[in-house]
């Protein structure tokens, strides 16, 4: 049994997967086993077997089950092709949750009990399930319990695709109809739900979906905002050219930015960037995706035309993406529950707008407002007007309480001006409240050496130099070479991300160190430093909240950065361009050597420092 059962597995799966594949076993019975019980638990188990008939069935057992896992982990190995197709794409879209039911299909394919066809339709229906999640804004919300049921909970009766998803359209699982969709394409903010590679690959799904013979390397692009981030005066005026005199530009901008039909995808060039639409549309209209000559096709690019191509978009969605079962009743499409998280997390000594909470659900600021003024909701005194000041409308839920909103602000440690404004620095936007709710996850680093597309043989570090250079301009990557080359000689190692776009993670400590790996700032080309203080909470010693003040109070003394103490729980950034200050370089060199000496001297089992 040893040389013909036991020690061919061994030789088929790593020992991180021979582990993976015992927990999916006991998983399979029991949703509630922990990875961590999993030696404990097969133990208690196998430790009833009396014969040896017992104990070679059940090492033929794990040797047939991990064949299967071979297939699941590594989908090329699978002979037929549409459920090899299907189980490479739910490989890339990264989730380990899905294990135990491509297990259990592929389980049921080899008892006879469910065909290839049946194996392909139900991936697809676990896949359509993850995307519309991911549009109407619900990409994390339960999905653990949720993929660990299935199996169990699944009706046992129906074939196994009709199986899968009459239980994933069942109850409040969040599965998006095509109304939610088509509604959610249109207002939710698509760049700031799930997983940057997931994004990414819902775009390359949707490119795909042309069937155009010309080919691109899609692996190798990154998410474009055509309405950028940070507009210039000409994507101004083209904006405010669709505003009705009353609306706030500010608003309009935050609930468009971030949605699906203001993104595409491209390749990185100086080009793009914030540049004005004429030069985009020139560099778009160039590209092989139909996804941007479909924009280079508009004299505009605003409201009405980002409108419309979500229109256009949520179309192909719902056909590419088959929704629920015809039984399942249409859920609200305004996620309120994850509004009402993200007050209820909003950190003391902070505010945000009505117009950040409209962009982060995908509802208008006059809604959010309605919705405030006539349910209870945590923290509602601490949405204020975008200019910082308490809404005429405003009122206490409490009909009986009539004190003003801004002393209780000012007392929560709020600063107003002598106009009875709100400190903007204090201000939590759409991307921080997002944050709060949970709908975006915190990335991790990655070990440099990694498979990219084929033909692509540059390091993750040229990748890196590359986009900064082409985003940046010269000045401010030799400024961010200048930073990094610092932090590498002062004892930091760096680490990149796996997505198009190649972040670079400054690492003070790794994975090996006694008290886990640790960094400041994660740097992203597209001019972005991240202060991941939500990462370092949890990191001896910089748990102590007073060393992440100081670490605050340090970059706020560099020209251009202004980072509220509500956000000590966040991940607040600043602009790359403030490295070109050579000033501001030397002194975020000295705060760095601060930071990766407290890292390194930390006592395990004692107080910071």
């Amino acid at each position: 049994m040893y040389q013909s059962r036991w020690l061919p597995l061994q030789r088929q799966l790593t020992s991180p997967e021979l582990e993976l594949l015992f927990w999916l076993d006991l998983v399979h019975q029991d949703q509630r086993v922990k990875q961590s019980d999993v030696y404990a638990a097969q133990q208690t188990r196998l430790e009833q077997l009396r014969a040896e008939a017992e104990i070679e069935a059940e090492v033929g057992r794990f040797a047939r089950l991990g064949g299967l896992l071979r297939v699941v982990l590594h989908p090329t190995e699978e002979q037929d092709p549409e459920v090899r197709r299907r189980l490479q794409r739910l490989s890339d879209w990264g989730t380990t949750t899905v294990y135990p039911l491509l297990l259990h299909l592929l389980h049921r394919r080899e008892q006879g009990s469910a065909t290839s066809a049946q194996i392909a339709s139900a991936v697809r229906y676990v896949e359509s399930f993850f995307v519309r999640r991911m549009l109407v804004g619900r990409s994390s919300a339960n999905i653990n319990r949720i993929m660990l049921a299935v199996v169990t909970e699944m009706d046992q009766n129906l074939p196994v695709d009709e199986a899968v998803w009459a239980y994933l359209s069942a109850g409040r699982k969040h599965y998006g109809t095509d109304a939610a969709v088509r509604a959610a394409v249109r207002s939710i903010p698509f760049y700031l739900n799930g997983r940057r590679q997931q994004q990414n690959l819902v775009l390359r799904w949707l490119e795909e979906s042309y069937g155009s013979k010309e080919p691109v390397a899609l692996e190798s692009l990154t998410i474009e905002h055509v309405l950028p981030q940070s507009p210039t005066t000409e994507w101004r005026q083209m904006l405010a050219a669709d505003l009705a005199s009353d609306e706030d530009f500010g608003e309009a901008h935050e609930a468009l930015v971030h949605t699906l039909g203001n993104l595409t995808l491209t390749g990185y060039n100086s080009e793009l960037s914030n540049s004005p639409f004429p030069v985009k549309r020139v560099q778009l209209g160039k590209s092989g995706l139909r996804l941007n000559r479909e924009i280079a096709d508009q004299n505009r690019w605003g409201r009405t035309e980002i409108h419309a191509r979500a229109d256009a978009l949520a179309d192909r969605i719902v056909t590419l993406w088959p929704g629920p079962t015809e039984q399942q009743a249409d859920q609200a499409v305004v996620p309120w529950d994850v509004m009402n998280k993200a007050l209820a997390e909003l950190p003391a000594g902070s505010w945000t707008t009505y117009g950040d909470l409209a962009a982060l659900i995908g509802s208008h600021p006059v809604p959010v407002g309605a919705r405030l003024a006539n349910h209870p909701v945590p923290n509602a005194h601490r949405v204020l007007q975008a200019e910082g000041t308490v809404s005429a409308g405003f009122r206490w839920p409490d009909p009986g309480r009539t004190d003003d909103a801004r002393d209780l602000l000012r007392a929560d440690g709020i600063a107003f001006d002598q106009y009875g404004r709100a400190d903007q620095a204090q201000r939590i936007g759409t991307e921080e409240l997002a944050q709060l709710a949970g709908v975006t996850p915190e990335e991790l680093p990655e070990r440099p050496a990694r498979r990219r597309g084929r033909g692509d043989d540059r390091s993750d570090a040229e990748r890196f130099v590359e986009q900064v250079t082409a985003l940046q301009g010269a000045a401010v990557a030799t400024a961010t070479h200048v930073v990094l080359d610092a932090w590498t000689t002062m004892g930091g190692t760096l680490l990149y991300g796996g997505g198009a776009e190649t972040s670079c993670f400054l690492m003070a400590r790794g994975k090996e160190h006694e008290l886990g790996n640790i960094w400041p700032m994660v740097i992203y080309p597209r001019g972005k430093v991240e202060v991941v203080f939500q990462h370092l909470g949890i990191r001896p010693p910089f748990d102590h909240v007073d060393l992440r003040d100081e670490l605050r109070r340090r970059l706020n003394q560099l020209p251009g950065v202004k980072i509220a103490a509500a956000k000590l729980a966040l991940r607040p950034h600043f602009p790359l361009e403030v490295l070109a200050d050579a000033d501001a370089r030397e002194a975020l060199v000295d705060h760095l050597i601060w930071f990766y000496d407290r890292a390194q001297s930390a006592d395990p089992d004692g107080p910071a420092s």
